[in-house]
């Protein structure tokens, strides 16, 4: 009878013990595992990785466009200034090429000028950065653009005549 009540007590000792153990709180996540709750921090990092590059242009951009054309266009943005909006520059291409080099630089949505602006990222000088790095780090020979800051990019593109 003994040997019973020793084991009941110990079994209901366990069961305590390990119902105590299952309601534990959960370990806080790690940052590998953050689950955070504050969207501006997470659509930042996520802005901030946005860099690629593409070498697509007009279908006439092989022959005609010179990229000293594209980058004189790019030096034209003035490097003190904070862009709030699409903004174009063009450069002759000179010589017998016709047409020019237009660079653009232009964000797919509203609030992307508005946040670009806010962070820095849409200055003239950071402008001038991303254009030739195009080239740089793009690869690209003559027309290309670079995505950056969600929906914002530099694109280097030929146009028949200025202002097109």
């Amino acid at each position: 009878m003994k040997l019973f009540a020793f084991t009941q007590a110990f079994l209901l000792f366990f069961v305590i013990l390990i119902q105590d153990t299952l309601s534990l709180p959960t370990s806080l996540p790690t940052d590998a595992e953050d689950t955070s709750l504050n969207l501006a921090l997470e659509t930042r990092s996520q802005l901030e990785r946005r860099d690629s590059w593409d070498c697509k242009g007009s279908g006439v951009c092989g022959i005609n466009i010179n990229p000293q054309s594209c980058l004189q266009a790019l030096a034209k943005f003035n490097p003190a200034v904070t862009y709030r909006g699409q903004a174009r520059e063009y450069q002759d291409n000179g010589g017998t090429r016709l047409g020019s080099c237009f660079v653009e630089y232009a964000c797919g949505k509203k609030k992307d000028y508005i946040s670009a602006a806010e962070n820095g990222v849409s200055t003239g000088q950071s402008i001038r950065e991303r254009g030739k790095s195009i080239y740089s780090l793009g690869g690209c020979k003559k027309c290309g653009t670079v995505w950056f800051w969600a929906s914002c990019r530099v694109t280097f593109n030929y146009c028949y005549h200025k202002g097109c």
